[in-house]
């Protein structure tokens, strides 16, 4: 029983991949898709080749820009921490400046307790200062990517994605 289905088995697994290995018939009339001879235009085919020289020029210019758009991004993020900082600190600064004024007497900030906290809100000024500096000139970078790009022909979003 078992030779019996394993000789029906392989008949019909015989009959079938005869039936696959078969060869096609080419028509003459109608070109494979693969046939790089086919009856298009070769000036059809220049022009898909060119579209596609620009969609990927534009996707390169894309690529620089997200990527310079980033830094920009995270430079205003860091200038926007180190002036919340400054804020924080100038603000507490001036919360116990108006509790010292109403104690009688000299009140509790020191001399050299004033000098160290405008020493350290001096600091964070200039923290900021650089940090704004160097987000400006990256946004200037971007001001510069932005322009040749339209000057390639493309088109670039102004300003923030997200307002």
């Amino acid at each position: 029983m078992l030779a019996q289905t394993s000789y029906v088995f392989f008949c019909l697994v015989g009959i079938s991949s005869c039936h696959f290995n078969r060869t096609v018939n080419i028509d003459s009339d109608l070109p494979s898709k693969a046939d790089g001879f086919s009856h298009n235009s070769f000036v059809e085919i220049i022009q898909q080749a060119e579209k596609n020289q620009r969609k990927k020029k534009s996707l390169v210019l894309e690529s620089e820009w997200l990527k310079l758009r980033l830094q920009v991004v995270e430079a205003e993020k860091y200038a926007c921490s180190a002036r919340s900082a400054e804020f924080e600190l100038a603000s507490e600064m001036a919360r116990f400046g108006s509790l010292d004024k109403k104690l009688p007497g000299e009140g509790f900030i020191g001399g050299n307790q004033r000098i160290h906290w405008n020493a350290q809100l001096e600091s964070m000024r200039s923290s900021t200062i650089t940090a704004e500096a160097r987000s400006n000139l990256l946004r200037r970078d971007l001001f510069d990517l932005r322009q040749k790009i339209v000057d390639l022909g493309y088109q670039v979003p102004k300003g923030s994605v997200v307002e």
